[in-house]
């Protein structure tokens, strides 16, 4: 099924880059073929409106004071994800 904008605006948010340096770094990786970046990069308005839910639901990464804590949320997010691509 490969990777969808959510899991993009994701890995995004977890690591505190932008959306589009996350595209770039997975195609550079050769996670993404080209084909596969220019697709996710016009949902990028997707992953922005997603991006802000996560942001309003979960401290962003550099805020995180409790490890236990941020580790159980992105298993918890991980899972969501998975269970909204089923």
């Amino acid at each position: 099924m490969g990777l969808q904008f959510y899991d993009l605006a994701h890995l995004a948010f977890y690591f505190g880059v932008s959306y589009e340096a996350a595209l770039w770094r997975l195609k550079a990786l050769q996670i993404l073929s080209e084909e596969e970046r220019e697709n996710l990069a016009q949902k990028q308005a997707a992953a922005s409106a997603f991006r802000r839910v996560l942001g309003e639901r979960y401290p962003a990464p550099r805020q995180r004071f409790n490890l236990r804590e941020s580790t159980f949320q992105h298993k918890l997010l991980s899972m969501a994800l998975e269970a909204y691509r089923v």
